[in-house]
């Protein structure tokens, strides 16, 4: 009776492929899970992306300064805040130095402060 067990139990079903197989596409999903977490073009999630967007799409238009120029006063206009100044002294410094009127300058210093600030001040 032991024989006829043996004939009519199940087959194993992890077989020797099914488990390389199996540890080939874990290892497919943690490479992609590991990678996803790269920034690779996308930059939905970069606050200083985020804040030049906000910028660019304003009404105000570019502002006149290039990319660089213009997160560099993003976090010049953080530093003056957190040093203690008004978000309005920094606007006034920014309208002087760019040259633009006074509501996009407030504008720069509010996607500033709500984007790139570490403490979002």
């Amino acid at each position: 009776m032991a024989a006829s067990c043996r004939r009519y139990s199940s087959p194993s079903i992890v077989t020797p492929r099914l488990l390389r197989r199996g540890r080939a596409v874990a290892a497919l999903v943690w490479l992609l899970v590991a990678l996803s977490g790269c920034s690779g073009g996308s930059s939905a999630n970069d606050p200083e992306q985020i804040y030049l967007d906000a910028l660019h799409k304003s009404q105000y238009g570019n502002f006149g300064k290039p990319d660089g120029e213009l997160i560099s006063q993003g976090h010049w206009a953080c530093g003056q805040i957190r040093d203690g100044a008004t978000p309005q002294s920094v606007a006034a410094r920014l309208s002087d130095m760019n040259q633009i009127s006074d509501s996009a300058a407030s504008f720069q210093v509010n996607a500033a402060t709500s984007n790139i600030c570490p403490d979002r001040t």
